[in-house]
C-alpha cells in the first residue's frame, strides 16, 4: 500500500496533465475540479480515457487510466484499492464483499453486452473529438 502527501498527489496530476497534452487525450474532469477534490473531498479520482488514435477497433483498444486517492489524514492520502473500496461500502452501507462483487459483477456484463454498435458509437465519439481538434 502506497501512501502520499497532498503535494504528490499535486505532482501526479501536474505530470498526468503534462502527458495527456502530450498524447492528446483529455482527462475525465478538468484538473481544477481534481484541484478542487484536492481541498474538500474524501476521495480524489484524476482519470482519463486512453486509445490509440485510428486504432480503436475493440473495446479493449480502449482502457480507463488515472488513480483515485484516498484521504486518511491531514496531509496523507493512499491509493490502496481496500481503502478506496471500504470508503464506497461505508457510503453506501453494505460490505466491501458487495463492492467487489459488484465490480466484478458490471465487469462481466459490460464484457459480455458489449456489441459492434457500442464500438462504432465509441469510434464515432473519438473521431468526433480529433475533428475537433
Amino acid at each position: 500500500m502506497a501512501y502520499y502527501t497532498k503535494e504528490e498527489v499535486k505532482q501526479f496530476i501536474d505530470d498526468s496533465v503534462r502527458e495527456l497534452e502530450t498524447a492528446g487525450l483529455q482527462p475525465l474532469i478538468p484538473e481544477s475540479e481534481a484541484y478542487k477534490q484536492l481541498k474538500t473531498e474524501e476521495v480524489i479520482a484524476f482519470m482519463w480515457i486512453d486509445y490509440k488514435k485510428g486504432e480503436v477497433d475493440t473495446m479493449s483498444d480502449i482502457k480507463m487510466e488515472g488513480k483515485a486517492f484516498k484521504k486518511v489524514g491531514e496531509d496523507l492520502y493512499t491509493d490502496d484499492r481496500y481503502a478506496l473500496d471500504l470508503h464506497q461500502a461505508e457510503m453506501q452501507e453494505i460490505t466491501v464483499e458487495d463492492i467487489v462483487i459488484g465490480r466484478k459483477r458490471e465487469q462481466e456484463i459490460a464484457k459480455n453486452t458489449t456489441s459492434q454498435n457500442s464500438i462504432d458509437n465509441v469510434k464515432k465519439v473519438f473521431k468526433n473529438k480529433a475533428n475537433e481538434e
